[in-house]
C-alpha cells in the first residue's frame, strides 16, 4: 500500500525550495500529502517522535551530512517501536576521524561519542599492543575497519531496535573506495523479522547488481 504522508526534512532554504518544486512538477497528485520542513533534522526528527505512534507506522530514510546524525535522534525513532529506519552512515567521514595512530582530538572524539551514543568505539575500532623494552604500551587502528565499522553500527542499533540487518550494504564511489553504509533498523517487535527479511533481501539483490 502507498504511503499516506510525506515529511520531507531539510535545513537549506534553498534546497528545500528545490525540492518541493521537483515534487510539485513530478507528483502533483500528492502535493496535498506532503509537508516540507526547514531546520535541523535531529530536533525535527525527535519532535515528530513524540506523537502518538500507537496506531501508526512509518519508514524514516535518514541521509546526513557528514556526522550531523545524533544518536539520540536515532534512538527517540527506536523507542516508537513504529518507525523503521534506512540510515546513509557515513563511513568514510568515521574513518577520516580515527588516525592510525589512535591519538584522536577531543573534538572529533566527542563528535564520534554523539554519533554512537557510546564512547566503547575507542576501544572497538582500536587495538594496545603490549609494552615495549622500556615499558611503553603502543595503540594501532584495526585492519579491515570498514568491516569493524559496518559490525559496530550493526551492534549499536541492535540495542535501541527490535533488530537491525547484519550486513550493511557498502556503497562505493567511482573508484571503488567506500563512502557509506546503508543500514536497516526495525522498532516494532511483531513487524521486524518480516521487515528484516524483506530489507536484507533488498540489500543482497543491490550487491548482485540487480
Amino acid at each position: 500500500p502507498p504511503f499516506h504522508r510525506f515529511i520531507f526534512i531539510e535545513r537549506d532554504a534553498a534546497s528545500i525550495a528545490k525540492l518541493k518544486e521537483q515534487v510539485t512538477k513530478s507528483f502533483p497528485s500528492k502535493i496535498d500529502d506532503v509537508s516540507f520542513r526547514q531546520g535541523d533534522a535531529n530536533g525535527l526528527l525527535q519532535a515528530l517522535t513524540q506523537e502518538n505512534w500507537k496506531a501508526r507506522r512509518a519508514v524514516a530514510f535518514l541521509d546526513p551530512f557528514a556526522l550531523h546524525v545524533k544518536w539520540d535522534t536515532i534512538e527517540s525513532i527506536a523507542k516508537t517501536q513504529a518507525i523503521d529506519m534506512w540510515l546513509l552512515f557515513p563511513a568514510m567521514a568515521v574513518n577520516r576521524m580515527l588516525p592510525r595512530s589512535g591519538i584522536v582530538p577531543p573534538k572529533w572524539a566527542a563528535r564520534l561519542t554523539e554519533t554512537f551514543g557510546s564512547s566503547e568505539w575507542s576501544e572497538y575500532f582500536y587495538e594496545k599492543h603490549q609494552a615495549d623494552l622500556f615499558g611503553a604500551e603502543s595503540i594501532s587502528k584495526q585492519p579491515k575497519i570498514f568491516e569493524k565499522l559496518s559490525d559496530f553500527i550493526t551492534m549499536r542499533l541492535n540495542t535501541v531496535f527490535e533488530g537491525a540487518n547484519k550486513n550493511p550494504m557498502i556503497l562505493r564511489n567511482s573508484s571503488g573506495a567506500p563512502l557509506f553504509l546503508l543500514c536497516f533498523a526495525s522498532g516494532n517487535p511483531k513487524g521486524a523479522p518480516i521487515a528484516l527479511r524483506i530489507a536484507n533481501h533488498i540489500i543482497n539483490k543491490r550487491n548482485h547488481g540487480q
